[in-house]
């Protein structure tokens, strides 16, 4: 399956909309549940072409209904979809992309997908991030979380606080150097909510104080945000 899909399908699909395979710049795999279901897609960009992506373009390669967004079930659909050897950019909100990546949830003491900064901390210097995380430590830290589990003989779940809130492996066959934050987008729809239009205001009123010409927005501009 997981080369059938990583070559086969992508290949089909680059045909039959008329371009090259070679051509195709991104693999885009999105996973979004509701409670009541799960959902993984594909879309393809080709390299200087944007017109075969977006949701008329949109793939479904599986709809699962009755399941919570958890790891368990996420490594089931994955496994059978066989799309853990794809390489692609995965998009999720941020409940399954901590199932994916094997963390705990987003409850959790180190509850930041990319990075190891403790959430005790994200009100002091919020725009300096922690250690990146990269799939190699995830991976050791979640060996080492479940090797105290099945020592551990209390009653309650055992914290994984300890080991960053690694708790299993994350659900890619990516090389251990690979960081997080090149394979996992940051999520688009968390940075429209009001706390950031908030601290962007901020941001635009610390310039006006400080008789800076620069504003918020020609640097939300330059950076394509």
């Amino acid at each position: 399956p997981s080369k059938s899909l990583g070559s086969g399908l992508i290949e089909y699909l680059a045909k039959e909309r008329g371009f090259d395979p070679e051509s195709v710049k991104r693999k885009k795999v999105g996973m979004d549940g509701g409670g009541d279901f799960l959902k993984v897609c594909l879309n393809l960009d080709e390299d200087k072409e944007i017109k075969n992506s977006g949701v008329n373009k949109l793939i479904i390669l599986a709809i699962v209904e009755d399941v919570c967004e958890n790891y368990h079930n996420v490594n089931i659909v994955m496994e059978l979809l066989g799309i853990k050897d794809l390489p692609c950019i995965h998009a999720f909100d941020m409940k399954l992309a901590n199932a994916f990546l094997g963390l705990g949830t987003c409850a959790s003491t180190y509850p930041c997908p990319w990075c190891e900064k403790p959430k005790r901390e994200f009100c002091n210097d919020m725009l300096k991030g922690g250690k990146p995380r990269i799939l190699g430590e995830i991976r050791r830290y979640s060996k080492l979380y479940q090797e105290a589990v099945e020592k551990h003989k209390g009653k309650n779940k055992l914290s994984s606080a300890e080991w960053f809130n690694c708790e299993h492996e994350p659900l890619v066959n990516a090389p251990d150097e690979t960081e997080v934050l090149s394979i996992v987008a940051p999520m688009e729809l968390h940075f429209l909510l009001g706390i950031v239009n908030l601290l962007f205001d901020l941001l635009n009123e610390a310039f006006i104080q400080s008789n800076y010409s620069l504003r918020a927005k020609n640097w939300s501009d330059k950076i394509g945000a």
